[in-house]
C-alpha cells in the first residue's frame, strides 16, 4: 500500500550486449593488432604501450554512449579475456611466449653477492627485468620471535620480511605497511 502511494514507477533496464557476443566481437576486432603486435620483438614497457593503445582504438569505436551500446567496463573485460585468448593460442600453435620464449626455456639468472658491508650476508638476484636484494642479518636465540599458538613450537628463529615497495614498479601510491601479498611472499620464503 505504501509503494504504491510513495513509490517510483520501475523503470526497464537496457542490457548491453551479451557477453559472449561482445567478447567475440571484441576478440575479432584486436586479434589481429595483437597478433602483429606479439610478432615484434618489444621490451615490457613498449609491449604494454601497444596493448593499450589497441585498448584505446576499440573503446574509442565501441563505447558510444548509445542505448545498448557496450559500456567501457564491459569492452575491457572482454579485451582481457580476447588478449588471454590470443596469447594461449599463440602458445598452443606457434610455441611462444609473448616475449619470445618457448613455453620450455627459462631466462638466464645472474647473482652477486656480499653488496653490503654492514649485514651478514647479502645478495643481488637478476632474471629478465626483475631484480631482488635481500640482505641477511643474524641475531641472538633471546630475539626470537615468541608465538602464541596452538603448536608446541613456542619461538619462530628465522623471519623474511619481503619489501614491495610501489616505486620498484613505476607506481605511485602511499608507503604504507606490508600488503597481504607481502607478508604471504614472507610466509612462503620462511
Amino acid at each position: 500500500q505504501m509503494a504504491a502511494e510513495v513509490g517510483k514507477p520501475k523503470r526497464q533496464a537496457v542490457f548491453a550486449l551479451a557477453t559472449e557476443e561482445l567478447n567475440r566481437r571484441v576478440f575479432e576486432r584486436v586479434s589481429g593488432p595483437m597478433n602483429e603486435l606479439l610478432d615484434k620483438p618489444l621490451a615490457k614497457a613498449e609491449f604494454y604501450s601497444g596493448m593499450e593503445q589497441i585498448l584505446q582504438t576499440v573503446l574509442a569505436e565501441m563505447v558510444t554512449g548509445e542505448e545498448g551500446a557496450p559500456t567501457e567496463k564491459d569492452v575491457r573485460a572482454a579485451f582481457t579475456e580476447a588478449e588471454a585468448a590470443v596469447v594461449r593460442e599463440r602458445i598452443l600453435s606457434l610455441g611462444k611466449r609473448p616475449d619470445g620464449r618457448t613455453p620450455t626455456e627459462i631466462r638466464p639468472i645472474w647473482c652477486e653477492v656480499n653488496l653490503s658491508p654492514r649485514a651478514h650476508g647479502s645478495g643481488l638476484f637478476t632474471r629478465g627485468e626483475t631484480q631482488v636484494l635481500t640482505l641477511a642479518t643474524l641475531g641472538t636465540l633471546g630475539e626470537a620471535q615468541e608465538l602464541d599458538n596452538l603448536t608446541p613450537i613456542e619461538t619462530k628463529r628465522y623471519m623474511h620480511h619481503y619489501n614491495f615497495p610501489p616505486f620498484s614498479t613505476g607506481e605511485v601510491k602511499p608507503l604504507r605497511g606490508q600488503s597481504r601479498r607481502e607478508v604471504g611472499h614472507g610466509a612462503l620464503a620462511e
